[in-house]
């Protein structure tokens, strides 16, 4: 079991986090509302949190580099590189048609 976890959190993991330069723009990649897994090298993968980013700040240069991150328990701030954006597309007409059933009923 600890193989897998092992390859899972060396390999899958590492596949889903973007590696670009700074010199290319981030902010296509990162996007406010995205669900994310925030690595931590002192815990196992069992342990990383999960969480939802709420803003990505831009430095002077215009290049987002951090994201604030809504986690249970809190808010944190990380660098990019310390996070995995999971690949997932939120689908907006179902949340939508929900919102319009509320306001209706």
């Amino acid at each position: 079991m600890q193989h897998l976890w092992s390859r899972w959190s060396k390999e899958y993991i590492s596949e889903l986090q973007q590696r670009v330069k700074w010199k290319s723009r981030t902010k296509d990649l990162v996007k406010p509302g995205a669900l994310v897994v925030v690595k931590e090298d002192n815990a196992p993968p069992l342990r990383w949190k999960m969480g939802r980013i709420v803003a990505v700040h831009q430095s002077k240069d215009d290049v987002a580099r951090v994201a604030t991150i809504k986690i249970e328990g809190g808010v944190i701030k990380r660098s990019f590189t310390k996070i995995c954006v999971l690949p997932m597309e939120v689908d907006t007409s179902e949340c939508n048609s929900a919102e319009n059933q509320t306001e209706y009923v």
